[in-house]
């Protein structure tokens, strides 16, 4: 309905589908920038605060509102999905450090933490299983569309078979397929609407690999900082909140790229790596933070004279 209202340019019209996942992976980075503005090597009085607060939310409101108009089923479900696993681990750590008894060793709360962090993820997984056999079978709404879905992934796996090892090359997905497993010579889609399949198709199984264990480095990377941040408490709260938001917004193009792929085979590329990037830097600061911090504890105290 808002849509409907707006003046139609001649210029390109992005997808909505496009425009709605581009927001859902840069809409965690608003947490950190409206709970932390203002910095030690930036300080700021607290009038500023308050007003770069209200900058930001003005801002969370209007990027919100665009990823609900969107209407990318997709982007809402990663999104949703991904925010409600970060509450949950922030509501973890909280519960994990502070129990019946009192405060918890650091550790011990730590291990807590992961293991029940890692019961609610299982116990995720198994709804959306049951979820999509019951939509497959007819009984939840979306049957025809998953049906779809996977039945261009069959068919879009045959071209990562026939190049297993340099694959088709960049921006070539929608040709190939047409010619070679459609048998037709004009563009029908513009990629399989997976990330991982996209990426094995165009560089290969090794380039899929390679952006696995890219993912897979960056949340090591990023528990462990956690962890540090957690046990040692010598992190600041601000590079606690950028790592939180950068793995989270991994999170979100990971699970919207198992259904529509937004990062890899559209425009949004660039933003496949923001993540990456957030977190190496994040990561350097929360380093030089810890160091700093364990200097200042193991720096000796001045000698003092004797009185006479």
């Amino acid at each position: 309905a808002i849509s409907a209202q707006l003046p139609h340019l001649t210029a390109h019209r992005i997808s909505s589908n496009v425009f709605g996942g581009m927001l859902a992976v840069t809409l965690p980075f608003y947490a950190p920038l409206i709970l932390l503005p203002g910095t030690e090597a930036l300080p700021l009085t607290s009038g500023w605060r308050r007003g770069l607060r209200l900058l930001w939310s003005a801002a969370l409101a209007v990027a919100l509102l665009g990823w609900l108009v969107a209407s990318s089923r997709g982007a809402w479900l990663a999104l949703a999905g991904a925010v409600t696993v970060w509450m949950l681990w922030r509501a973890l750590g909280r519960w994990s450090r502070y129990g019946r008894r009192g405060r918890r060793r650091s550790t011990r709360a730590w291990s807590l933490r992961l293991t029940w962090m890692g019961g609610v993820l299982l116990l995720g997984a198994t709804l959306a299983g049951i979820a999509i056999a019951l939509i497959l079978g007819g009984y939840l709404p979306g049957a025809a569309a998953l049906t779809n879905r996977l039945d261009l992934l069959r068919a879009s796996a045959l071209l990562a078979r026939d190049t297993p090892f340099t694959g088709i090359g960049l921006g070539m997905y929608e040709m190939h397929f047409s010619i070679y497993t459609l048998l037709i010579h004009v563009g029908y889609i513009v990629n399989s609407h997976n990330l991982l399949l996209d990426l094995a198709i165009e560089q290969g199984v090794p380039g899929a690999l390679a952006y696995a264990a890219a993912v897979a480095v960056a949340f090591v990377v990023g528990l462990r900082l956690l962890r540090s941040a957690f046990v040692t408490r010598h992190a600041p709260q601000a590079h606690t909140w950028i790592i939180e938001a950068a793995l989270v917004a991994l999170l979100v193009g990971l699970a919207h790229g198992m259904v529509d792929d937004i990062l890899y085979g559209s425009r949004a590329l660039l933003l496949l790596f923001v993540p990456f990037g957030v977190l190496a830097a994040a990561s350097g600061g929360a380093a030089a933070a810890s160091s700093d911090a364990s200097e200042d504890v193991a720096a000796p105290l001045p000698e003092t004279e004797s009185p006479p």
